[in-house]
């Protein structure tokens, strides 16, 4: 189920991913629960991988078998808990570029959300969060 639903989400996000035009990896995609059931559901189905850390969110999962997709490998996924505030979304995916502070530069008032490690740079628009990282969850997890 969850290969085929981020496989779904990356085509609906096509088109917002090719307006970044700058070289990018996928990095990580955090799945939206629609509610505590389904939040069980999907960490059932990911419970065969390591769980890497267990936020206050949700579960971040490193992949024992990565799925290939057509922006890299993805190894990474986030189960995020039911949020109000994410009811009209079932995914956001991280991407990393070659060069994020230039890439940053180039953006007009980008909004950027800062963190402990990292900082990304947040699109969002009706059907998609797409967010560019300065750090890569393998590197911030030094795995």
């Amino acid at each position: 189920m969850i290969t085929s639903l981020i496989e779904n989400e990356l085509k609906k996000y096509e088109k917002n991913i090719s307006d970044i035009k700058e070289n990018k990896t996928i990095d990580c995609v955090t799945i939206f629960s629609s509610s505590n059931e389904d939040y069980d559901i999907l960490n059932k189905e990911l419970s065969d991988n390591r769980i890497i850390d267990e936020m206050s969110s949700g579960n971040l999962y490193l992949l024992n078998n990565p799925i290939e997709t057509i922006y890299g490998e993805l190894s990474f996924i986030k189960v995020r808990k039911h949020d109000d505030n994410y009811n009209n979304y079932r995914t956001s995916v991280d991407f990393i570029v070659d060069d994020y502070e230039s890439f940053k530069n180039k953006i007009d008032n980008p909004v950027i959300k800062k963190y402990d490690t990292f900082e990304l740079i947040q699109f969002k628009n009706d059907d998609s969060i797409i967010n560019i990282i300065s750090l890569s969850a393998k590197d911030d997890y030094k795995i």
